[in-house]
């Protein structure tokens, strides 16, 4: 947990007020990497099965740009799903924490309560076994 405390400490700010986290930037930084070797090995052509379809070159150079934006974008939307999950983990443990509060309250309580009635069952008694103004 400590070297992803530091890695969280190592991304910019700006990468943070776009909405990403550590794991977002390198699945940014995968997705680029990969568009430039895409780019740089003059890609003029896709393969699908049982067939090859021709681009012209430019159309390969568009398709890559085209595809960063929705790179980003699913590294923002899978950095958000990361942070919700953890919020409502933190949800949950404040409010198992909370009830767990409450049960402690109830057992002082109930506790308190047992102890009142034992003094005034020992008074009653101790009147019972032998009335004197004493007792």
């Amino acid at each position: 947990m400590d070297s992803a405390a530091a890695l969280e400490r190592a991304v910019p700010k700006a990468w943070h007020w776009l909405g990403f986290d550590i794991q977002a930037v390198v699945e940014t930084l995968f997705g680029a990497v990969v568009a430039l070797i895409a780019l740089f090995s003059s890609y003029d052509h896709i393969n699908v099965p049982h067939r090859r379809i021709n681009l012209p070159q430019q159309w390969g150079v568009w398709l890559i740009a085209l595809s960063l934006p929705l790179v980003l974008v699913d590294a923002q939307l899978a950095s958000r799903s990361r942070r919700r999950d953890e919020d409502r983990s933190i949800a949950e443990a404040r409010e198992t924490a909370r009830e767990r509060d409450r049960a402690a309250e109830e057992r002082q309580r109930n506790s308190r309560l047992d102890r009142i009635r034992a003094r005034l069952d020992r008074g009653r008694l101790a009147f019972e076994l032998d009335p004197s103004p004493n007792n």
